[in-house]
């Protein structure tokens, strides 16, 4: 029985003569006596072992099938989902004034009116149809909780309805964290607050001056006040957003959540992310320190050493897994303020990406996000990073190409980078020493 193609060998940290054995299909993580990975590749298989070897991803008894399948896995997800899913833009205002701000230009008055959360309502109920069981919202802005009234309003809507089709109802936030008091996470519970995610970029001069209030002066002794009052009421992630040339800071961050009292205990989970803003039409046109591509040297280095530095001191980040894009996904959606429907937060209040609006529903939104590109390039179908990738990110080959009729090839990055990843979880997660 061979070894999958889509199973990838590497030295296991701290443990001469042992193997690291990671399934970018099944995204689990193995470890094994070289020998005994060098006598599989013979296939040379012991007994007893080929059943758990196989439900693993390291072999495969038909390549080709397994090819197949993989190429099916989207079609697969789709026909078993049983969520519906939309991240909420509530509204475009925000007391925050951030250079890289993802709106850029779009920010200003704009919300979400009652009879449009009545409809948002509606074509969520649509949606829940058989085989359904779970609706999930996420609630962004501009700043969500500037528009408190208008999440009651669909939060409490939507509950029943849920329950009534035999769902689970839940809703998240993506906040700044100035307004996220203890008051308004008691008041949200009851009706469906699963999480709160919390952006802290770097330590405190770090972050005044990439998140200032937008009246002026700092935001981040406000903000961490507020994760400290609410994280043991509901569970907080802290989310931070990182340029070229500040990513060497957030460590500090790291160590100010330590001395507050933040550690890995309290926080549910802590990731930081490159900002993927460069000089384009969704840009500020001052801001320049982003990145069109996670292949540039930088971006490698930074998500590698901040991702150590997180895992080193026990915080939970983000795993190592297929992560579909909603652009390939059925019943999931971004819902504009105005009603508009897109399948990329990055792409809303741009007519030529609408994929429908809350009173028509869905239409056909391939072309306009470049269809599934990954299944007309050779190299993509032979690649064993497709699970991990299927195209890359739409967003970013739009920004650096100005069309999204191709891929956002992801290989050089993961060449680089996966091998440190796996030996990170190895280490970090699973105590392989």
């Amino acid at each position: 029985m061979p070894i999958s193609p889509y199973c990838k060998a590497y030295p296991a940290p701290g443990r001469p003569g042992h193997t690291l054995l990671f399934s970018t299909r099944k995204a689990s993580l193995s470890v094994l006596p070289a020998g005994a990975v060098t006598r599989l590749e013979r296939g040379d298989v012991p007994d007893g072992a080929a059943g758990p070897l196989e439900r693993l991803g390291v072999l495969a008894p038909d390549p080709e099938a397994e090819r197949r399948e993989v190429l099916g896995l989207l079609d697969e997800v789709n026909r078993v989902d049983p969520g519906v899913t939309a991240a909420v833009i509530l509204g475009m205002s925000c007391n925050f004034a951030c250079p890289y701000c993802y709106e850029g230009t779009l920010k200003g008055t704009g919300a979400m009116s009652a009879s449009t959360a009545e409809a948002l309502v509606a074509f969520a109920a649509r949606r829940l149809g058989p085989g359904k069981t779970r609706l999930t919202l996420d609630f962004y802005g501009g700043e969500p909780l500037l528009y408190l009234e208008r999440l009651r309003q669909i939060a409490s809507a939507l509950r029943p309805v849920a329950e009534e089709r035999g769902a689970a109802f839940s809703f998240t936030l993506v906040t700044n964290g100035s307004l996220l008091t203890p008051d308004v996470v008691t008041g949200l519970l009851p009706l469906g607050l699963a999480a709160a995610r919390v952006t802290l970029d770097g330590p405190a001069e770090t972050h005044d001056r990439s998140r200032p209030l937008r009246t002026g002066g700092g935001s981040f002794e406000a903000v961490l006040a507020n994760v400290q009052a609410c994280c043991d009421l509901a569970p907080l992630a802290v989310g931070g957003n990182y340029t070229r040339e500040n990513w060497r800071e957030f460590p500090r961050l790291l160590d100010r959540l330590e001395a507050s009292g933040l550690g890995p205990g309290r926080l549910a989970q802590v990731r930081f992310e490159p900002v993927v803003q460069v000089r384009s039409r969704f840009a500020p046109p001052e801001f320049a320190a982003g990145c069109l591509s996670a292949d540039e040297p930088w971006v490698v280095e930074a998500s590698l050493a901040l991702r150590e530095e997180v895992l080193r001191r026990g915080f939970k980040t983000a795993r190592i897994q297929p992560t579909p894009c909603m652009a390939d996904l059925d019943d999931a959606f971004t819902v504009h303020w105005d009603g508009g429907l897109y399948k990329c937060l990055a792409l809303v209040g741009h007519p030529e990406f609408a994929a429908g609006d809350l009173w028509s529903g869905p239409r056909d939104h391939r072309a306009a996000y470049g269809g599934e590109r990954w299944r007309t390039e050779a190299r993509c179908c032979a690649c064993e990073y497709l699970p991990l990738c299927f195209g890359g990110c739409r967003y970013l080959r739009y920004q650096r190409e100005g069309r999204m009729d191709g891929v956002e090839c992801r290989k050089a990055y993961l060449d680089a980078a996966l091998e440190a990843l796996v030996q990170q979880d190895a280490l970090h997660r699973h105590g392989v020493r």
